[in-house]
């Protein structure tokens, strides 16, 4: 066995080269990485005004170091370089493509790594963010063109002008990115790769970002503006932003209330960056598991060269034990880092999806409060969500925003701009609290695409479990498939059809894997025969294909219809009691296990036959459902034509959409079946719609990422699964 204690110059390497080891191992992989926020809020401060921002980038937010712990089978290979040098190679040796387990441990917050722009977030929460204060300018030189004389009176306005032509076509990234950059020629240059900003460009960028740092941040508004005098100097911009927010400045008194309200709003702040070391553990985990994915047994994981040198040597032993920590933190001509998916290929930034809350406008009269109270959640693949309602109600607070980003997802009107860099999502979160019945969640990954590698991983974390397995699986889609909604067919267009059947038949194969999963989490419900075998004849059935023009699910009020319900369901009915019957009797439930004999599916469907109320009602149920996304997207399509002539009108449409939307889901999803709430499937369900108005799987696809711990997973790591409709965004 190779012992790199002895290796202190070429003789001692073995021979021949290169040498191979393979093996089970714990690598310690070190980075120290920025991180951004993409920042999301929109607010009705009055009726027929919507106003806000979604997909603000707010740049360099703070820098971490972290350290990820991955366990698994790996190939170390040795050999020499074209200078001599030690070189070491690392591969990924695994018997399943559902790569090693993972652990990610950040060794410093990132709120003790922001000595730069700590102020950022709160003046994007104020409006007051350069990024926001350029869009106005870009808007007030196409109204009011002399404006140009006030802003850059040294430049010409013809450069100006030009300058927010191009701005207004960068992406958010791209224009965060190059304000940055300005003044540094160099920066601009690496940003640009000198593309389209020539010296007069340049000229106007830079005298935009010293008129802008002319003006105080937040910070300076705290400690350097002492008076109400001091406060009416500066710009009228900067005052109608603020007083927007936290109310208006007429005498002392107002000057003394607005400081201590702009002190209580650095609260929301902290809340947020509280949250960001969870939030970017689980990124990372996604990144590091979408790497592994892609890696074959001949792809480099980490490649280094080494020197023969005391500290070369030294750093190559550590490497060799799987420690690769140092790479975050040390530098220097002792070794060089060359490829490999965790050495420079890993992500120069990473970012963070924040949305603050939905405020109404009856909800804005209390936004002060609403904002220093807020609670900040991260859910499973990292994306940061700020509640200022109690847990109880949060569900139909996601439900009611998610709503509203379909619809105003894509817009850029009124004061609202929308950069279309956001996600839907929905997470369901639960402990298996009988680990070895994983049969119901191995149907959802089922539906979404997961692999036979990843289940059995599953599976074998389950069988090994000496705890509880905590799953949390996470579905997305784009922000931008959201346009799907204002683009989406009217009723007499041809294509009516084709798009609402591709939506019923997604909320149907959503229902018939969500519902049974959630509500028989509890194993004992099996033994409630009147309420479980109505949902297991449900679970069996396929999705109605829909007939032109208007039929998109099961008429219960048919008979032949629901004959031919019965028909298709019989086919799958004794495979699902199969798998039903072994789930119970693993868990020791023998007595109930017999009700689900594949022999008793003939009586199992006649009994549903003779009392259908309950299955009607699941049947009717996915009718409802599809009904009102059917009227969301029309009303998409005429909210399209509305805005075009009348912004304001289609703002107090949009809102009163959405909200009409909710209302109808929440309706129906509120005690659903057996007395249950189902209603976070409502953010499920606009997901999956989203998805297939847009197209035809797998195109459009809805991500979906599993994170699992506890159980068999080692101690302190999460086992992260990958759809393959996922894929890294974000840094």
């Amino acid at each position: 066995m190779f012992d790199p204690d002895l290796v202190h110059s070429v003789s001692d390497l073995p021979q021949p080269l290169p040498y191979r080891e393979e093996g089970n191992q714990r690598l310690e992989l070190g980075w120290r990485r920025p991180f951004e926020l993409n920042f999301n809020w929109i607010r009705q401060p009055a009726p027929g005004v919507l106003e806000g921002d979604l997909g603000l980038v707010i740049h360099a937010a703070g820098e971490v170091s972290a350290i990820g712990l991955i366990e698994g089978v790996f190939q170390k290979e040795i050999s020499l370089d074209e200078r001599g040098r030690l070189r070491l190679r690392l591969n990924a040796k695994r018997e399943t493509s559902a790569g090693p387990a993972i652990a990610l441990k950040l060794t410093a917050a990132p709120a003790a790594a922001l000595p730069d722009k700590p102020e950022e977030l709160l003046a994007a929460v104020l409006g007051t963010h350069p990024q926001q204060w350029l869009r106005y300018w870009s808007e007030k030189i196409r109204r009011t063109p002399e404006a140009l004389v006030r802003l850059l009176p040294e430049c010409a306005p013809a450069a100006v002008r030009r300058f927010f032509e191009i701005w207004d076509g960068l992406d958010a990234a791209e224009a965060a990115r190059l304000w940055d950059a300005a003044p540094d020629a160099a920066a601009l240059e690496r940003v640009t790769g000198g593309a389209f900003l020539d010296d007069s460009l340049r000229e106007v960028l830079t005298g935009l970002k010293r008129y802008f740092a002319s003006m105080p941040t937040v910070q300076d508004l705290l400690n350097r503006v002492r008076s109400l005098a001091d406060y009416r100097a500066l710009d009228e911009w900067l005052r109608s932003k603020i007083e927007r927010l936290l109310g208006p400045v007429n005498s002392e008194k107002d000057w003394v209330r607005l400081l201590e309200r702009l002190t209580r709003l650095a609260g929301l702040r902290d809340a947020v960056y509280e949250k960001v070391k969870e939030a970017l553990e689980k990124k990372y985990e996604a990144e590091l598991a979408w790497r592994l994915r892609g890696a074959g047994e001949h792809t480099a994981l980490v490649e280094c060269c080494f020197a023969f040198t005391v500290r070369g040597l030294a750093l190559f032993r550590r490497a060799w034990r799987g420690d690769f920590s140092w790479m975050a933190s040390e530098g220097g001509e002792d070794f060089e880092i060359r490829s490999g998916l965790f050495g420079n290929q890993i992500s120069s930034e990473t970012r963070l999806e924040l949305h603050l809350p939905y405020l109404n406008s009856k909800g804005w009269s209390a936004r002060l409060e609403a904002l220093a109270n807020v609670e900040v959640t991260s859910d499973a693949d990292g994306r940061l969500f700020a509640y200022h309602v109690e847990a109880s109600h949060r569900i139909e607070h996601k439900n009611a925003y998610q709503s509203l980003l379909a619809l105003a997802g894509k817009l850029n009107v009124s004061r609202l701009r929308s950069a279309a860099d956001f996600t839907l999502s929905y997470t369901d979160s639960r402990r298996l609290a009988k680990h070895r019945d994983v049969t119901g969640l191995l149907d959802v990954l089922e539906h979404y695409g997961f692999d036979a590698a990843a289940k059995e991983e599953v599976r074998r974390l389950a069988d090994a479990a000496q705890g509880e397995l905590e799953a949390s699986l996470a579905i997305s889609v784009p922000g931008s498939l959201a346009s799907a909604w204002l683009e989406a067919p009217e009723e007499r267009s041809p294509e009516f059809f084709p798009a609402y059947s591709r939506v019923s038949i997604a909320v149907q194969r959503a229902m018939r894997t969500w519902l049974p999963y959630q509500y028989f989490s509890d194993l004992e419900r099996y033994g409630d025969l009147a309420a479980a075998f109505p949902m297991v004849v449900y679970q069996a059935s396929p999705p109605f294909p829909g007939r032109p023009r208007y039929d998109f699910n099961y008429d219960v009020m048919s008979a032949a219809k629901m004959e031919e319900f019965y028909r298709l369901a019989a086919r799958r009915l004794p495979q699902q009691l199969a798998n039903i019957e072994e789930a119970l009797r693993r868990n020791g439930n023998q007595a109930v296990a017999g009700f689900y004999s594949p022999r008793r599916a003939r009586d199992l469907l006649d009994s549903v036959r003779r009392q259908p109320k309950l299955l009607h009602a699941l049947l009717a149920g996915d009718a409802f459902l599809t009904d009102a996304l059917i009227n969301l997207g029309c009303r998409g399509a005429e909210l399209r034509k509305v805005m075009a002539v009348n912004p304001a009108e289609g703002v107090q449409k949009l809102t009163r959409y959405a909200a009409a939307f909710v209302k109808a889901f929440h309706s129906r999803l509120r005690r659903l079946y057996g007395k249950r709430d189902f209603l976070a499937l409502g953010s499920l369900l606009l997901v999956e719609a989203t998805a297939a108005l847009r197209g035809e799987p797998p195109t459009h696809a809805p991500q979906a990422i599993l994170r699992l711990t506890g159980g068999a997973a080692p101690s302190g790591a999460a086992v992260v699964l990958l759809n393959p409709a996922w894929r890294q965004t974000g840094g």
